[in-house]
C-alpha cells in the first residue's frame, strides 16, 4: 500500500470516528477492480447565480465554476439575444467570470456546456427607476391672461423615462399645457407635476386688472352707403385681465357691426363698421362699467355715373350730367339730338360741354395718364380782364410748335396738351407773357381744372376740328367730313357757304347754362363787311410766317379753316381739358 493512499485511508477512518461510525471499510489494495486505477472525475460547469439583474446604464458579473479544471478550454458559451448585453470573461482557478455590460432593456440566457453537463443564467436589463421630481416655483402670482412657464426635474437625472404629466386642480382658474401655466380667471389653483408615482406642486394665485378707460380712435364719421371702415378701441391699463369689448349700435338699420375674433395688441380691440343704409347711427364699445361712442352718419350712395357723352355739361367737381347734344355720325350726319336742350343740375357750376369721347382721338399723353372719358371745351375763354381776345404771341418765331397747311394735318394734330406744354416750358416765367394764349390758359386760369383731370390747356387745330363736327351743325360736320383726308393746303380754299350762323348754333349749346358760368362766342373782329369770330388753336401753320391754324365763323353764314398772323389782338380762345 503506497503512502498516498494509507494516507486516505487513515483520515477516513478518523472522520468516522468523529461521526460516531466503527465501520472501517479498507480499499483492496489493488485499487481499480479492472486496471487498478482512480476513478475518473465527472466534468460538469455551474454558475454561482442562476439569476442577475443589471441596470439598462450599468455592467453585472456572474462566475462560472468549472470541473475538472483543466477541461476549461472545451467550456462553451453562448448569449441567447446578443442585443441585450455584451459579454466579456476572464479565468480563476475555478472556471470564468463573465462581466456583463447593458445594452439595451430586455432579458436573456448565458448558456455554457461542458461534455453532457449545461449551466443557464438568466440576465435581465432592468430601466433606472424614478426616484423623485421637484418644481423650479412651488408658488407664483399673475394676472387674468398671462403666462409663466414652470419647469420640473426628475431625479435622478438618468431615469430611464422620466416623462411628466402636468395638471391643474381648476382649469376656470388657471390651466397648464407641458409646464406652460396660463391665468383664466380669479381664484387659486394647484398645478401638479408627476413621474412615475412621484408628485410636486406650485399654488397659482391669479389676481385681475381691471379696465380704467376705453377710447376710439374715431368718434365722427361720414359714411355713403355700402361703405366699411375699421375702428380701434385702445383699452387701458395695459394687461387689462378682461378684454371681451362688447361692440352695440342704436340703429341696426343703418350700421352693422363685426367685431375682430382677435387682438390687433395687447391692448387694442378693433371691429369693421359697414353702413347699410342712409341715416345716423351711434355706436359703443363698453368693457365693464368704461364706455366710448362714436357718431355715425351715412347718406344714399349715388347712382352710377353714367359714361360721358358729346354735349354733357361737365362740372367744376369733376362730374357731368346730360347736356342735350348725343353725337354727330362720322359721315358729318345727325345723329340724334334732344328736342329740349335740358338745364345743368341746380347747386353746380358748368365749366365746359364734352365735345369728344373717341378714345382714338385722345392723344398717347393723354391715354398714358388715363385721362380717355372726355374732352371739354371750356365755357369761358382765356384773356385779360374786360376783354374776351387775346394773341396767339407777341412774339414770332416760335419753332417748337408742329407746322400744319393740308387738311389732313388739320385733322390728325390731337396733341394740345403737348404745345402747351411745350411753350410752357421754352418759355418759363415773364418770357411766357410774350405768348398770351398760352399765358393766360396754364397762369392761375379760372375756372380752375378738377382733380384727377389734364388741367387746361390750348387746344390743337385737330382737337378743335372735333368740336366744330360736332356743335357747329350738320353742314360744318359734313363739310369737315369731305376735308379729313385733303392733301392740299387748305388756306387756299375758299370759304364754305352755310345756310345758318355757325357761331349762332354754336352758342345755342351754351343757352342753359348760367350767365356767371359761360363766355359766349363774340366776333372779334370784321372782315369783308361782316363780323368774324376766329377761334384759335395751338397749332402753327407755318412758323416762318408766323401764322397759326384757326376756324373762321362769319357773320353772314361763312366758315373755313384758316390761318391768322401769330400777333393779331383778333382771336378767342377757349382751353380744353381731357378727364
Amino acid at each position: 500500500m503506497n503512502k498516498y493512499l494509507f494516507g486516505k485511508i487513515l483520515r477516513s477512518a478518523i472522520m468516522a470516528i468523529v461521526a460516531g461510525t466503527v465501520v472501517l471499510t479498507m480499499p483492496s489494495c489493488g485499487g481499480n477492480k479492472e486496471n487498478n486505477e482512480p476513478e475518473p472525475v465527472k466534468e460538469s460547469v455551474e454558475f454561482t447565480q442562476t439569476t442577475v439583474s443589471i441596470p439598462i446604464d450599468g455592467n453585472g458579473t456572474v462566475s462560472l465554476k468549472v470541473t475538472p479544471i483543466d477541461k476549461l478550454a472545451d467550456v462553451e458559451v453562448n448569449v441567447a439575444d446578443e442585443d441585450v448585453i455584451d459579454l466579456d470573461r476572464t479565468s480563476d482557478s475555478e472556471g470564468y467570470v463573465f462581466t456583463m455590460k447593458a445594452k439595451s432593456l430586455g432579458s436573456t440566457t448565458i448558456v455554457a456546456v461542458l461534455g453532457s453537463s449545461i449551466a443557464k443564467c438568466a440576465v435581465s436589463v432592468d430601466p433606472i427607476a424614478v426616484t423623485g421630481i421637484s418644481l423650479n416655483k412651488t408658488s407664483i402670482q399673475l394676472v387674468v391672461g398671462a403666462t409663466e412657464t414652470l419647469s420640473a426635474k426628475v431625479t435622478p437625472d438618468n431615469a430611464t423615462s422620466p416623462s411628466i404629466s402636468w395638471d391643474s386642480s381648476d382649469k376656470e382658474v388657471a390651466t397648464v399645457d407641458n409646464g406652460v401655466v396660463t391665468a383664466v380667471s380669479a381664484g387659486k389653483a394647484t398645478i401638479t407635476a408627476a413621474s412615475s408615482s412621484f408628485t410636486a406642486e406650485c399654488v397659482v394665485e391669479v389676481k385681475t386688472i381691471e379696465a380704467e378707460s376705453l377710447t376710439l380712435d374715431v368718434t365722427s364719421k361720414e359714411l355713403t352707403e355700402t361703405e366699411s371702415f375699421i375702428v380701434n378701441a385702445t383699452i387701458l391699463p395695459e394687461g387689462t385681465s378682461y378684454k371681451n369689448v362688447d361692440w352695440t349700435v342704436d340703429n341696426a338699420d343703418v350700421l352693422k357691426i363685426e367685431p375682430f375674433d382677435a387682438l390687433e395688441s395687447d391692448n387694442i380691440v378693433s371691429a369693421t363698421i359697414t353702413s347699410v343704409k342712409a341715416g345716423t347711427a351711434v355706436v359703443s364699445a363698453s368693457i365693464n362699467n368704461v364706455k366710448a361712442v362714436c357718431t355715425i352718419s351715412v347718406k344714399a350712395k349715388e347712382p352710377p355715373v353714367e359714361p360721358a357723352k358729346i354735349g354733357d355739361y361737365f362740372y367744376s367737381d369733376g362730374t357731368w350730367s346730360d347736356g342735350g347734344l348725343i353725337s354727330i355720325n362720322k359721315d358729318g350726319t345727325k345723329a340724334v339730338w334732344a328736342e329740349n336742350k335740358p338745364a345743368p343740375v341746380e347747386g353746380k357750376t358748368v365749366i365746359g360741354i364734352v365735345f369728344q369721347t373717341d378714345p382714338a382721338r385722345f392723344s398717347e399723353i393723354e391715354q398714358k395718364q388715363g385721362f380717355t372719358h372726355g374732352l371739354v371745351f371750356c365755357t369761358k375763354a382765356a384773356h385779360a380782364p374786360g376783354n374776351q381776345v387775346t394773341r396767339y404771341a407777341i412774339s414770332a418765331g416760335i419753332d417748337c410748335i408742329g407746322n400744319h397747311k393740308l387738311g389732313s394735318s388739320y385733322y390728325n394734330d390731337i396733341y394740345g396738351q403737348l404745345w402747351t406744354a411745350t411753350v410752357k416750358d421754352r418759355y418759363p416765367g415773364s418770357q411766357l407773357a410774350q405768348y398770351p394764349a398760352f399765358d393766360w390758359t396754364v397762369t392761375d386760369f379760372v375756372p380752375a381744372a378738377p382733380a384727377k383731370t389734364s388741367g387746361w390747356f390750348v387746344p390743337s387745330i385737330g382737337q378743335l376740328w372735333d368740336f366744330m363736327a360736332n356743335f357747329g351743325g350738320e353742314e360744318i360736320a359734313q363739310y369737315l367730313a369731305q376735308l379729313r383726308d385733303y392733301a392740299y393746303d387748305v388756306t387756299y380754299l375758299d370759304f364754305f357757304k352755310l345756310t345758318y350762323n355757325p357761331m349762332v348754333a354754336i352758342n345755342n349749346h351754351f343757352s342753359k347754362i348760367p350767365a356767371s358760368q359761360k363766355e359766349e362766342l363774340v366776333y372779334s373782329s370784321s372782315r369783308m363787311g361782316q363780323g368774324v369770330c376766329e377761334l384759335m388753336s395751338s397749332s402753327l401753320y407755318d412758323n416762318t410766317d408766323g401764322a397759326c391754324c384757326i376756324f373762321w365763323l362769319g357773320e353772314n353764314f361763312d366758315f373755313a379753316p384758316y390761318t391768322e398772323w401769330v400777333d393779331s389782338n383778333v382771336v378767342i380762345c377757349h382751353p380744353v381739358l381731357a378727364f
